[in-house]
């Protein structure tokens, strides 16, 4: 049995999914995301590289030029993200599973070279998406705030679960992690946040979504002789 430790709150199927398992779970929102009032200004291409932006898109729908929307390419970051553009029936022309991948293999071609692309980004930003900005890629609106939950976690754990850069720079605000302890990351951005800390990543989700994580994770446990299965 591990003792595992989400800094995401689980769905119900992934938390059943950990218990059956045979594991232990302590799951939190270590961020939480404020839409922020927006309209969107026409541009021939569309980027989201988070559910958090597709949620302030949501939110927000009422104020947008609907209409170009709809009829405009939409790159985005993750299965989920691509879902979530989908409901508002927008057109989805690529998913890739990091914003590095679709920066280097999507964003920079000569064929897009001419288009004029608007990142739906939060306030903080990671590396490669401000540079890509700064250097006149792309343009860049504001659409969410993320807010962090600093919560002291004071039992001890023997797996982490990360979900975000941002989530691993607020986790450690208040916590630290002890050597030994198996770190599990959503995407390779995430884990390329962790090892610049000098935390050893044990491995990175085959697709960037929690659900594929976890299974992962009870995979490479059950591997490694944890659980009751």
């Amino acid at each position: 049995m591990a003792k595992i430790l989400s800094t995401k709150a689980l769905s119900e199927v992934s938390f059943e999914r950990l218990l059956a398992a045979g594991h232990q779970i302590i799951h939190y929102d270590i961020i939480s995301a404020e839409p922020l009032p927006f309209a969107a200004p026409r541009y021939d291409i569309y980027i989201c590289s988070s559910q958090n932006a597709v949620n302030a898109l949501s939110h927000y729908w009422k104020n947008q030029d609907q209409k170009h929307l709809l009829n405009t390419d939409w790159y985005c970051v993750g299965n989920k993200t691509a879902e979530a553009l989908k409901k508002l029936n927008l057109r989805v022309v690529e998913i890739v599973h990091s914003a590095k991948e679709l920066i280097e293999e999507k964003l920079s071609g000569h064929e897009l070279e001419e288009k004029r692309k608007l990142w739906l980004t939060g306030v903080k930003k990671t590396k490669e998406t401000e540079a890509f900005i700064r250097n006149k890629k792309a343009d860049s609106i504001d659409v969410y705030l993320t807010i962090p939950n600093l919560k002291k976690v004071s039992e001890l754990f023997d797996v982490v679960l990360f979900y975000s850069p941002q989530g691993i720079e607020y986790f450690l605000k208040s916590n630290s992690i002890d050597e030994g302890v198996k770190v599990y990351c959503i995407g390779d951005t995430t884990a390329q946040k962790a090892e610049s800390l000098n935390i050893p990543v044990t491995a990175v989700a085959k697709t960037p979504s929690s659900e594929r994580m976890v299974l992962d994770c009870i995979l490479d446990l059950k591997n490694n002789n944890y659980g009751s299965k």
